[in-house]
């Protein structure tokens, strides 16, 4: 087997020091790019820009690949000369000697590939920084022999090699226990076996695939499984566990842990967001202000060897115990940990969000990673979120307030900006008085430039290690304007510029309106991606938006379940419609009740909003204030999430007030008595805005406006709703669709098909049918 390693990760076994977030402005990726090419671009005719060097070795049994692309290089210089180039916005004095020591690591074993390659006796070294600012230049200069370089090249190479030890002899551990252990049940859930069946081999293929599985098959072990499997093989370095949601990645543990228990040792990290996990929330990232970022990669190596001695699940409470113990950011660990992981469990952001994406493993392509894309349905509007920008006028006025003793210049550049959001928005006036909304066909060149002088300003105070009151909102409102300014550089006909009326305050947008070529670029950082839901369907709706290959298989499980314990309603007569609300008020009270009072038990009713929910649950409140009832509140801790499913117990009778697309309308599991039933109010369409008019705009000459904006992403959320009933071979229990249009062909296409259906005309028709049901299952 090879170890490959890019140069760039190599030269890190020369970090030290502190974690230093001393404000450095860096450069974006694009920023960077360019800033590398008018540097090439002045340097002439010899000089070889971006030369791929790579040497291939075996030290210690190890088979080694080392590779990268150096900057540039001038063969005809006496000696030779190698460049690596560096952008920044600082002065390289402010760059902390940690960081620039890394840098020279860098450059030095570029060198030591070329000299030994091409058989170079002595070599010229220069570390350029550009700063993007002033597009002056530092350099760094060293002269030095062929021999020299490889003296530090085979120290920096005896601490891969060590490292390289010590993950062999994990790697030999962890693969006899999986080639040792089999499936952690003696039997497995209807359906699980072929969708695992199905993963792997995808997986094994090195392909793509979009599973859909009904909800409770046990879809998290039916794929992790399989891709624990491939790891014994050599088939991956890596696995990534994606879920948006904390009880999908708590799903994802519990099944290590299952795992664990039949005899596989992996190693597996939950990363959580740093602004959970933070132990000195509000605190700067600054070695003077954090003694957990003070010292950190001194005390790194030591914390990393005492974790993997106890653990092999680093889950947020491992993650913070062990960080406590050895004086290490929690955050910080999380990740560097993780290079010593199997399977790596964190949001979708850390694949795909261009500005947080887990460098460490993407930036050079050198790994071998499979993907597991956790209730895959999710990614098309969170991949919309990832790749949007927005910027809020009133941010900037308060934040002017704040500096204008402090720092008046700072405060000009964001009166800068206020005044040019104040020109667009008189440009569109009456637009945005009539529609509350204007759509402008490109970003306005005055409002960038005051964006960046503003950017290049706040720089400049944030860098000067200032700790005012203000610093926490001046950075934030600093990394939204550089979000934007990095989202404007990649504009193209899958966005909309906006202006958007937000109660007294005014939005300025950068809309993404089809994800697909972004997200494209995640899933090709991957050798193999399975995305799985209960909710993959219409295809054509995500095989437009999610950005997979077109050789993509397309895996549909049926439900393995007997379809005579579902019992599937169409209350037609009602109409649910924002208009048909007041006047169906009390008829959806009256409905609630009857169904609810069937059968005695829990029962949750979901609606589109917490408005309509509100509404109806008061009015149900009032005709019956005798039944227990709990209702899902705006605002709601994981903590008061927990108490609001603990109330659901299999001896309780219970009605529960929810909303569709929430926390409770996906990701949990409520098995046998504890739900019996769901009342799902609504077609669950997206609420009407300019966002959803642009989707319907984009994909209409494709004839398909209303439903990728409205009709499928409803319907998804509909159906993820429904999917809280049947979670086991044994469960029992109604689904009862309350809207006119379920009655209408459009949608009932889009019921699984499984679904035995009955319609009903009145309440007292669904009443019988809904009894009828029981009935029929307590005289079994």
């Amino acid at each position: 087997m090879e170890h490959r390693i890019s140069i760039g990760e190599l030269s890190r076994f020369w970090q030290r020091g502190d974690i230093n977030f001393r404000f450095t402005g860096r450069s974006s990726a694009i920023e960077g790019i360019r800033g590398h090419r008018s540097v090439q671009k002045k340097r002439g005719g010899d000089y070889v820009s971006e030369k791929p060097v790579s040497i291939e070795l075996t030290r210690s049994g190890f088979k080694i690949k080392v590779q990268g692309r150096v900057d540039g290089f001038i063969p005809t210089s006496d000696p030779p000369l190698v460049e690596e180039i560096k952008t920044l916005r600082v002065s390289v004095e402010e760059l902390p000697v940690s960081v620039r020591e890394v840098h020279l690591a860098q450059l030095k074993i570029y060198a030591h590939i070329i000299g030994s390659s091409e058989n170079i006796p002595r070599l010229d070294l220069r570390l350029c920084y550009l700063n993007l600012d002033d597009n002056s230049e530092s350099w760094i200069e060293e002269s030095t022999t062929r021999g020299a370089l490889a003296s530090f090249f085979e120290t920096t190479l005896a601490r891969y090699i060590a490292w390289l030890t010590r993950n062999q002899q994990w790697l030999a551990i962890r693969d006899l226990s999986i080639l040792q252990s089999t499936f952690p049940y003696e039997n497995y859930r209807p359906g699980q076996r072929d969708m695992a069946v199905a993963a792997y081999r995808s997986l094994t293929l090195g392909q793509q695939i979009v599973m859909q599985a009904p909800t409770g098959i046990g879809k998290t072990m039916a794929t992790i499984f399989p891709a624990v499997k491939t790891l014994s093989e050599s088939a991956f370095d890596k696995v990534f566990y994606l879920s948006a949601k904390t009880s999908g990645q708590q799903m994802a543990e519990k099944t290590v842990i299952e795992l664990k228990d039949a005899g596989f040792r992996l190693r597996s990290v939950t990363v959580t967001a740093k602004d959970k996990i933070c132990f000195n929330p509000g605190s700067p990232c600054h070695p003077d202000h954090c003694e957990y970022a003070r010292g950190y990669y001194d005390r790194l190596g030591e914390g990393i060897e005492d974790a993997l001695k106890g653990n092999d699940q680093f889950s947020r409470q491992v993650i913070e115990q062990t960080a406590r113990k050895h004086t290490l950011c929690p955050f910080e660990f999380s990740l560097d940990i993780s290079r010593a992981a199997d399977l790596i469990i964190c949001d979708y952001n850390y694949v795909f969000d261009p500005t947080v994406y887990l460098r460490r493993f993407f930036e050079d392509n050198s790994g071998k990673y499979a993907l597991l894309v956790d209730e895959a349905h999710n990614l098309v509007d969170r991949g919309r979120d990832m790749f949007s920008a927005v910027l809020v006028k009133g941010s900037f006025l308060s934040l002017r307030r704040k500096l204008n003793q402090d720092s008046p210049l700072v405060a000009k550049k964001l009166a800068r900006v206020n005044a040019e959001i104040l020109a667009m928005r008189k440009e569109y006036t009456a637009l945005l008085a009539e529609q509350g909304y204007a759509v402008l066909g490109t970003t306005s060149n005055k409002f960038i430039k005051a964006l960046k002088d503003f950017c290049e300003c706040a720089e400049d105070l944030l860098k000067g290690n200032t700790f005012a009151g203000y610093r926490d909102d001046l950075l934030s409102l600093y990394f939204d304007c550089l979000r934007f300014l990095r989202t404007n550089e990649q504009v193209d006909e899958d966005y909309a510029f906006l202006l958007v009326k937000s109660g007294k305050n005014l939005e300025v947008k950068l809309f993404c309106i089809n994800p697909a070529s972004r997200l494209e670029e995640g899933f090709h950082k991957m050798a193999s991606s399975i995305c799985f839901s209960a909710t993959m369907k219409p295809r054509e709706y995500f095989h437009n938006l999610l950005g997979l290959d077109e050789e993509t298989s397309w895996y549909q499980l049926a439900c393995p379940f007997d379809p005579a314990n579902l019992g599937v309603f169409v209350a037609s007569y009602i109409g649910t419609s924002y208009r048909e609300r007041p006047s169906s008020l009390n008829d959806l009270v009256e409905l609630i009740y009857r169904v609810t009072n069937s059968n005695p038990g829990n029962y949750l009713v979901f609606f589109p909003s917490h408005a309509y929910l509100q509404d109806v649950y008061d009015a149900f409140k009032s005709a019956w204030p005798e039944q227990q009832t709990i209702v899902q509140e705006r605002y709601m801790t994981e903590l008061d999430r927990q108490e609001f499913l603990d109330h659901l117990q299999p001896e309780s009778q219970i009605t529960g007030f929810a909303v569709m697309g929430g926390v409770f309308g996906e990701g949990i599991d409520l098995r046998g008595s504890r739900l019996i039933g769901v009342v799902v109010t609504g077609v669950g369409l997206p609420q009407l805005g300019v966002e959803r008019e642009l989707i319907r705009n984009y994909w209409k000459d494709a004839g398909l406006g209303f439903e990728f904006a409205y009709q499928y992403p409803g319907m998804n959320r509909v159906l993820q709703t429904a999917g809280r009933v049947i979670r086991d071979a044994g469960d029992k229990g109604i689904i009862c669709l309350v809207d006119r249009r379920f009655g209408e062909d459009r949608y009932k296409t889009l019921f699984p098909e499984e679904w035995q259906v009955q319609q009903a005309s009145s309440v007292d028709v669904l009443a019988r049918q809904v009894s009828n049901f029981w009935l029929s299952h307590f005289t079994k």
